[in-house]
C-alpha cells in the first residue's frame, strides 16, 4: 500500500503536468490535435505495453517490468531536461500567504468548478461500464477467458489510428461540435456492451471496439475544452486538480456499479443493463453541460 501510495504521489501526477505542458505550450487552434497525440500514445501502451510486460515476466521474473519503467524513466527525464522548453512566464513572483492558496484560488474560480464538474461526468459515464466489461463478456457474452485480450488488442490499435484523426478534427470542426457529436454517438456502445447477451466473439469484438473508439474518443476534444477553461495563472493547479477529480469519480463510478450489479446461481451478471443507462444519462448531462464552459485561450474555435 506504500509502494502504491509512492507511484499515486509521483507518478499519478504526471499526466495532469503533461496535459498543464499542452495548455502552455500547444496554441488553442492546435491543443485537440496535441490531445489526440497523447491520448494514441495510451493507445499504443494498451497495445504494446501488457504484452511486453506479460512476455518479460515469462522470461526473467515478475519485478522485469518495473525495471524496464524505472530504466526509461530516467531515459524520459533525461531527454525532457534537454528538449523540453521552461515555462516561467506565468508564474508571479509574489510570495503566497500559504501553499494552498493556488489551489483556493482555482476553487474560487466558477469556470473551473464547472470545468471539474464538466470532467467528473465524463469519467462517471465511462467509468461505471469500464470496470465489468470482462466479467460480463466471459460471464454473460460466453466469452472465453483466453480471447479477453483481442478486446484490447484490437480496441487499443483501433483508437491509436482515430485519436489524431478526432483530435485534428476538433481543431478544424470546433472542439465543442465534435465533442457532442463523440459524445452522442458513445451512446450507441453503451447501450452494446451492457445489454448484448450471447454472441460471437466477432461481434462482441465490434460493440468494444466501437466502445473504445467513441467512448475514449470523448475525452480528446474534453481535455482541450477543459485545458483551455483554466486561468494560465493556474492552470497547473487547476490540472491538478482535474486529475484528482478523475480518479474520484472513476471510483465513485465503479463503487455504484457494484452496488447495482449482482451475480446469479449461474454466474452471470445481473443489472449490467441498469449500469448502461447510469452511464448514457451522466454522458447526455455532460453534453448539456459543456456550452456553459468559458474557453479562455479560444480565438475563432
Amino acid at each position: 500500500m506504500i509502494a502504491r501510495g509512492l507511484a499515486g504521489a509521483f507518478g499519478g501526477i504526471m499526466g495532469a503536468m503533461v496535459q498543464t505542458l499542452v495548455g502552455d505550450l500547444i496554441p488553442f487552434e492546435r491543443r485537440a490535435t496535441a490531445s489526440g497525440v497523447i491520448s494514441a500514445s495510451f493507445s499504443l501502451a494498451t497495445v504494446a505495453g501488457v504484452p511486453l510486460s506479460l512476455w518479460l515476466t515469462d522470461y526473467f521474473q515478475w519485478r522485469a517490468p518495473f525495471i524496464l519503467i524505472a530504466g526509461t524513466t530516467v531515459m524520459f527525464i533525461i531527454v525532457a531536461m534537454r528538449h523540453l522548453p521552461e515555462v516561467r512566464q506565468h508564474i508571479s513572483q509574489d510570495k503566497r500567504a500559504h501553499p494552498f492558496s493556488a489551489m483556493f484560488a482555482v476553487l474560487a474560480d466558477a469556470n473551473h468548478l464547472r470545468a471539474l464538474l464538466f470532467t467528473m461526468l465524463i469519467l462517471f459515464s465511462g467509468f461505471t461500464v469500464i470496470p465489468y466489461i470482462t466479467v460480463y463478456a466471459v460471464a454473460n457474452v460466453g466469452i472465453l477467458q483466453q480471447d479477453i485480450f483481442y478486446i484490447y488488442l484490437i480496441g487499443g490499435a483501433a483508437t491509436l489510428i482515430t485519436s489524431h484523426r478526432i483530435g485534428r478534427w476538433a481543431d478544424a470542426r470546433g472542439k465543442v461540435q465534435i465533442y457532442r457529436i463523440m459524445a452522442v454517438s458513445a451512446t450507441l456502445p453503451l447501450l452494446a456492451v451492457t445489454h448484448i447477451g450471447t454472441a460471437p466473439l466477432w461481434l462482441w469484438l465490434v460493440c468494444t471496439t466501437a466502445f473504445f473508439i467513441l467512448v475514449s474518443g470523448r475525452m480528446i476534444p474534453a481535455m482541450a475544452i477543459i485545458t483551455s477553461a483554466a486561468e494560465p495563472k493556474l492552470r497547473g493547479t487547476f490540472m491538478s486538480l482535474n486529475a484528482a477529480m478523475q480518479q474520484l469519480a472513476s471510483g465513485l463510478a465503479a463503487t455504484l456499479a457494484g452496488f447495482i450489479t449482482t451475480q446469479n446461481a449461474a454466474g452471470q451478471i445481473i443489472g449490467y443493463d441498469k449500469v448502461g443507462y447510469v452511464a448514457i444519462f451522466a454522458n447526455i448531462l455532460a453534453i448539456a453541460f459543456v456550452s456553459r464552459i468559458v474557453m479562455h485561450d479560444q480565438q475563432v474555435k
